[in-house]
């Protein structure tokens, strides 16, 4: 994922590797004082819906120019619209000067999404049946030079399945796995659709998200807008 945040004192970097309904990410903080950091404290909140745990413990001590690293174990439960916190905290400069960072992992709804592959036709049928009341999400984004093309390659990248186009529209599918077992016994899988419509001016785009469970369609929406362009509306 690259870096997460930086200053004068530190960088925080995350790599991971996701299998839905699983996530695993390693979490790096680089010393980028001189002298040490003391007292570092990395910790998650829990979550209902993200079941989240630290494979082991940061390194209390981080030596001038060193990067500690820890794990980070995910798992997707429930639908969520918001990512998981990351709360950081160190003391600097001899001990003397305490730090204190909000951070958000770079855990969202889409990094749960497998792509779904379907007819037109039975994307224009699903879609029908998922119209009206809270199933839906929607965002007007600003974007300079806006296309199918591009709206096509965000779909793409996280993992939502392109169904389709036309000359000013794209469609996809995709499915929000979770690790809760259903009435079956199997994890409960959400089935997403998205539409991503281009303003006949080249200059924005209409993200429409449907899906059974209005917070699925919203945390999808949530996290694929800003990939898209910049909020003008909701």
């Amino acid at each position: 994922a690259g870096v997460l945040y930086e200053d004068a004192h530190c960088m925080v970097g995350v790599q991971m590797q996701v299998r839905p309904p699983d996530a695993r990410l390693m979490v790096h903080l680089r010393n980028k004082t001189g002298g040490q950091l003391r007292s570092v404290k990395l910790r998650v909140p829990p979550l209902p819906a993200v079941a989240t745990s630290l494979v082991e413990e940061m390194s209390a001590v981080i030596e001038a120019g060193d990067t500690a690293k820890v794990q980070v174990a995910a798992a997707c439960m429930a639908p969520f619209a918001d990512p998981p916190a990351l709360q950081l905290s160190f003391l600097s400069a001899g001990g003397t000067t305490g730090h204190a960072y909000a951070l958000k992992l770079p855990v969202f709804a889409t990094t749960f999404l497998t792509p779904v592959a379907m007819p037109a036709a039975s994307f224009t049928e699903r879609w029908a049946a998922l119209a009206g009341g809270d199933r839906e999400a929607t965002a007007v984004l600003s974007k300079a030079g806006a296309t199918v093309e591009d709206a096509t390659a965000q779909l793409t990248a996280v993992k939502i399945g392109v169904v389709g186009s036309t000359a000013s529209a794209v469609f996809g599918a995709a499915s929000f796995r979770t690790k809760t077992p259903g009435k079956t016994g199997e994890p409960i899988s959400v089935g997403v659709l998205a539409r991503v419509d281009v303003a006949p001016s080249g200059a924005a785009y209409r993200l429409i998200v449907r899906a059974q469970s209005g917070g699925v369609a919203m945390g999808v929406k949530n996290a694929l807008a800003p990939a898209l362009g910049v909020a003008a509306a909701t």
